[in-house]
């Protein structure tokens, strides 16, 4: 269990937060795993190492995971984003990866739509950013905003 106003934590077990919490570090371990809920924050003024996981859930309010230092570890970190109705979304990743963390990309919305579009500044213009590829080699910069379409032939979960 993690307290809330300790400085260091290890993690080598399941911990949910629930509850703003403030830490120096946080070191998960291989068998560990943190799920920061709904509405709930976690900041760390130093380090993070995962080698576990960490999820964080937002459904109708965030959540999140601020890391004012260094992040390192080979663990894996998955943001749960839930929406409401089928339709037309702007979402982006906080973290760099590619883009088949959004789930299946590559399929045809309508006839010669895909389900995922950056915008072009230069031109002016919403792009295919993944064609007939399935995303993983499209790589995302943290923060890189995309208009995704979720629902039947859209973007579905991973």
């Amino acid at each position: 269990m993690v307290r809330r106003h300790c400085s260091n934590a290890f993690v080598n077990n399941a911990v949910s937060v629930s509850s703003n919490t403030t830490l120096d570090s946080l070191s998960v371990g291989q068998n560990g795993s943190v799920g920061v809920g709904v509405g709930s924050y976690v900041l760390l003024n130093d380090y993070c190492s995962n080698n576990g996981s960490i999820t964080i859930i937002r459904t109708n309010r965030n959540a999140q995971l601020k890391v004012d230092g260094t992040v390192t570890g080979s663990g894996t970190y998955t943001l749960e984003q839930y929406v409401n109705n089928a339709g037309w979304y702007n979402l982006s990743m906080p973290m760099d990866g590619t883009l088949d963390a959004f789930g299946t990309v590559n399929t045809q919305v309508a006839s010669s739509t895909r389900n995922i579009f950056s915008w072009d500044e230069s031109t002016e213009s919403w792009v295919d950013v993944v064609g007939a590829s399935d995303g993983s080699t499209t790589v995302n910069s943290a923060g890189q905003g995309y208009c995704v379409y979720v629902g039947t032939n859209g973007v579905t979960g991973s």
